[in-house]
């Protein structure tokens, strides 16, 4: 059974937002005109991210502490 209003003429279904053309110029320029990384630039980007790196690791290693200890607790009061 289809949907109906309570008229009872049945509803049409739209397949979602459809796009204008003037959106698609949009997207295409937006596209085209996106820009292109070196191998240079990419290797700097990442390498300034890893910068940080240290301090990730103190953060990564406080949380397994963490982690651990709250299993060894769980452990113990099992065995008990």
């Amino acid at each position: 059974m289809s949907h109906r209003n309570p008229i009872g003429v049945g509803m049409r279904q739209t397949s979602g937002k459809g796009r204008s053309s003037s959106d698609k110029i949009i997207k295409a320029i937006k596209r085209a005109t996106r820009k292109q990384y070196s191998a240079e630039e990419k290797i700097r980007i990442v390498l300034d991210g890893l910068h940080d790196e240290d301090s990730i690791t103190l953060l990564l290693a406080s949380q397994c502490k963490t982690v651990l200890s709250k299993a060894s607790m769980v452990v113990s009061g099992m065995s008990a």
